[in-house]
């Protein structure tokens, strides 16, 4: 898998919720993130503008703030064997 950019990671979430942790390899809260990004979005255009705004903004920051997380504390992958330097 590899280490992930923590600050892509954390722009990808707060755009679209779900997308910074499909990123780092996280597909269920990924699809858990976007569900709740797509219910804050519909009940902020069929109910209430201004709480389902406010909603919205709350997961995509808290989606944010988790995929960095995650993504710091993703360790790169190590070579096995021993290191040749040239």
């Amino acid at each position: 898998m590899g280490k992930k950019n923590p600050i892509l990671a954390a722009f990808f979430s707060f755009i679209i919720a779900g997308f910074g942790h499909f990123y780092i390899d996280r597909f269920a809260k990924g699809v858990f993130f976007l569900a709740l990004e797509i219910l804050t979005t519909y009940y902020a255009y069929f109910y209430a503008r201004e709480i389902g705004f406010i909603l919205n903004i709350i997961v995509s920051v808290w989606a944010a703030v988790d995929a960095y997380t995650i993504a710091k504390q993703i360790e790169p992958l190590k070579k096995e064997g021993p290191e040749i330097y040239i």
